[in-house]
């Protein structure tokens, strides 16, 4: 097979095909970031799933030499949990932290001061047993500046307090058509049979805008072309290969 399987992560931004603008925006945002004593800007990248927001992610860690590491906010129960994923955290990485939205109100805190002063306020309680009484002290941790990306599906579900501390929005919209085609012909270019310029539109037109649908739709045009002795990958056998999934073509071909 040559798509599903084999798609590699991309190294460098030319790798990456579409996202034109998203991409300028970071290069421009990670070049003043890298600057000597500029601080940590938070970035929030927004958008439905299977978009490209964890790989852009990753490709802006790859871009700027950096080690990349990925947690979903949901896992952090407690502050101390929190706290411990991000006691590692060397200068120069980037964390993505996915489905922001999802942060628990008890760790919320913790993350605005982290955003704000790259600081970590964690509180130790200490139970007193002769008075009866809890005691509680607050130590606070530096840490290295690093590059904190929020992911979420729409920046409307996340607190206001919390949506004002991300300096730059990235939006991730659905793939036109024409930006899945040119997803899918660069992805396999180098392979064969090649999928041609009309039968990606085809595909692309189907798809919902999202990549990962776009390149499995793609490999059962392969698997249904190769499997009925189609030649070539063109827009007709492709329009055949997704009819058998219930996808109609306005240009249906008549036998």
């Amino acid at each position: 097979m040559i798509l599903a399987g084999e798609l590699s992560q991309p190294r460098c931004w030319s790798d990456y095909a579409g996202r034109e603008v998203i991409k300028e925006r970071l290069k421009a945002f990670g070049k003043v970031s890298e600057a000597p004593g500029q601080r940590a800007w938070p970035l929030l990248f927004s958008g439905g799933a299977g978009l490209g927001k964890s790989t852009l992610a990753h490709l802006y860690a790859i871009e700027h030499g950096k080690a990349f590491k990925s947690k979903d906010a949901s896992e952090f129960a407690l502050p101390v949990d929190f706290a411990g994923a991000l006691i590692h955290i060397e200068e120069g990485d980037v964390l993505l932290l996915e489905n922001i939205h999802m942060i628990n109100a008890i760790v919320e805190p913790m993350l605005l001061d982290l955003m704000r002063s790259s600081t970590l306020m964690v509180t130790v309680n200490h139970n007193e047993a002769i008075q009866g009484a809890a005691k509680a002290d607050v130590i606070k941790l530096k840490l290295p500046p690093f590059t904190l990306i929020g992911s979420v599906s729409d920046a409307s579900r996340i607190s206001p307090r919390l949506l004002e501390e991300f300096l730059m929005t990235c939006h991730f919209a659905p793939y036109t058509p024409q930006e899945i085609a040119q997803l899918l012909t660069h992805q396999i270019r180098q392979g064969e049979p090649r999928l041609d310029e009309e039968a990606a539109l085809e595909i692309g037109k189907h798809s919902e805008g999202v990549p990962a649908k776009a390149f499995k739709m793609a490999e059962w045009v392969e698997t249904y072309c190769a499997a009925n002795s189609h030649g070539t990958l063109d827009k007709r056998s492709t329009i055949e290969a997704l009819r058998v999934l219930g996808y109609e073509s306005e240009n249906s071909f008549t036998q």
